[in-house]
């Protein structure tokens, strides 16, 4: 039964996703009542309705009911037994094999097995049969089972005894028993690999006439999806009604082109988000910046959205390109969490991002510059004394300097002399720190 909630659209159980009530009467799950997001209204009709807490919420009792139906074992005796069983699990040459072994299933789905003497133990041999092994066998004599290989094969081993069901009894791998020894039974093993991480992609199909078609977001996600945990592309009119639904189980987020004041507004309501990519429209008023980012890059950010970097204690790589406000100066961090920063500016502001990169001077181990070798394409992004402008920045724990050139059209090879001179220049300048200078064109190949 696909129960599943109508604001996250998990399922529904019985712990962090037990299904509530809502005065209005429609039912959510617990861990989306705890959502701030929620607000005081019900995601479904929109009534508004007290906040209240989740264990002051009645469960939805004929969803519970349903649940509990669904885990319950199936309805069966107390107790079977397949009395054909027996006859496969006697052993031809041991005189101490019972006559009779009975295997029986409990209620709570436990396996019982019965009938099995001192030393002995039930094993499925390679013809998929229950045997009988004597573990400790009688003085001089040779432990078989019915035409198969003696005790010390391969494929028989005391430490690896398999009770595997059959005619009824569950396929569940359990250890090796002796008399009247409960097996419980276990679950599948666990996953081994890499961290498996749900994408959900924005594409154009889901854009109708520049509009984001969220219905048919939703349809797909329930049909082929876990709840996506990364946004990725997003774009279109109709933005934050998404991530009004989506939003709460987002732990990264990319959009596509600028977005508009309303979608960093439900962005400010993420409580689990991240990593965030976005591109801001120059002159627009935005809201502040969820401080619990742990990536963040951000194109033509607002005054107040930089001066929310002061507050984020996980911030650990940030990307602040094309800042067009009022020039500001930032305090030293007290957080010492920055690793890897980028900063890409004109000479108006470069105050500001020298600021920056101070503040975070203590920390920040790589850093990326946007410049130019020369000025032949304008003096906006050239910076001849970068290199000892970085040196009283204080770069103590600098190791990597990379010279940005995303503003040029090609490689550096018809400017092949400034770009050494340039790349020589700031690594004298930063000497004695082992510092390593790179330029996206010119080492193309290392990014």
């Amino acid at each position: 039964m696909n129960l599943k909630c109508d604001s996250c659209l998990l399922k529904f159980d019985l712990d962090s996703h037990r299904p509530k009530s809502l005065p209005c009467g429609h039912t959510i799950c617990k861990e989306c009542v705890e959502n701030p997001a929620l607000g005081t209204k019900c995601p479904t009709c929109k009534k508004a309705f007290e906040k209240r807490r989740p264990q002051n919420l009645p469960d939805t009792a004929i969803v519970v009911r349903l649940l509990e139906d669904e885990e319950a074992p199936p309805s069966k005796k107390p107790k079977t037994e397949n009395p054909n069983l027996a006859q496969q699990l006697v052993s031809a040459s041991s005189p101490q094999t019972p006559q009779r072994v009975q295997i029986i299933k409990h209620r709570d789905g436990k396996i019982q097995v019965k009938g099995l003497m001192p030393g002995q133990q039930l094993v499925q041999m390679p013809d998929g049969k229950l045997h009988v092994l004597d573990t400790i066998p009688p003085p001089g004599q040779q432990i078989t089972t019915i035409g198969q290989r003696n005790a010390n094969s391969d494929l028989v081993q005391k430490t690896s005894s398999i009770v595997r069901a059959i005619q009824g009894i569950p396929q569940t791998p359990a250890t090796p028993v002796n008399d009247a020894s409960a097996v419980p039974a276990t679950s599948a093993a666990a996953y081994v690999g890499p961290p498996l991480f749900s994408v959900l992609t924005i594409t154009n199909q889901y854009l109708d006439n520049g509009r984001l078609n969220v219905n048919a977001i939703l349809r797909d996600v329930s049909q082929q999806w876990s709840t996506p945990r990364s946004l990725r592309d997003l774009k279109g009119e109709g933005s934050e009604d998404l991530l009004r639904v989506m939003g709460a189980h987002l732990e990264e987020l990319q959009t596509s082109g600028e977005v508009q004041p309303s979608v960093m507004e439900e962005v400010l309501k993420m409580s689990a988000l991240r990593r965030l990519k976005v591109r801001c429209t120059p002159s627009e008023k935005y809201p502040d910046l969820p401080l619990q980012l742990e990536e963040l890059h951000i194109d033509y950010a607002t005054e107040n959205q930089l001066r929310c970097l002061e507050h984020m204690s996980r911030l650990s790589s940030l990307t602040v390109l094309n800042y067009a406000g009022s020039n500001l100066t930032f305090p030293p961090s007290q957080h010492k969490r920055l690793l890897w920063l980028c900063v890409g500016f004109n000479t108006g502001h470069k105050f500001t991002m020298m600021s920056l990169i101070r503040a975070h001077a203590s920390s920040v181990q790589e850093l990326r510059v946007c410049c130019t070798p020369t000025d032949s394409n304008g003096k906006s992004f050239y910076f001849p004394d970068l290199g000892q402008e970085l040196a009283a920045c204080g770069l103590s724990a600098l190791r990597r300097l990379v010279l940005d050139r995303r503003l040029e059209k090609s490689r550096c090879s018809h400017q092949a002399a400034s770009c050494l001179l340039q790349r020589r220049t700031v690594r004298d300048a930063l000497f004695p720190l082992p510092v390593e200078v790179f330029c996206t064109l010119c080492h193309r190949a290392e990014f």
